[in-house]
């Protein structure tokens, strides 16, 4: 079998599970162990965005870089972009103080 996919898809798609297995195990140390459903889908959505928001930390020292990743993946980024105006959102809306 030979990997011909995006690297940062791939890796995007690796961290995202990645996070449904690890947050679990940190939860085990201090509180309950369990996994909801919510729980599940929240650590993958977590995930889902560390490779694009690192790849754009990364693209500040150069803009070679930035044209690079924006052009390849786009996709990619708006998802990214997406999950994280709804845990912005989330933290606006819901969690606000009262």
């Amino acid at each position: 079998m030979q990997l011909d996919g995006n690297p940062v898809d791939m890796a995007t798609t690796a961290v995202a599970v990645a996070c449904i297995f690890i947050r679990p195990l940190r939860r085990c140390r201090y509180a309950t162990a369990g996994m909801t459903l919510t729980q599940i889908i929240h650590d993958f959505l977590t995930g889902m965005v560390i490779v694009p928001f690192a790849l754009l930390f990364a693209a500040v020292f150069s803009s070679d870089i930035f044209v690079a990743i924006a052009s390849a993946n786009r996709c990619i980024f708006a998802e990214g972009a997406f999950v994280g105006l709804l845990f912005v959102l989330r933290d606006f809306l819901i969690d606000a103080p009262s």
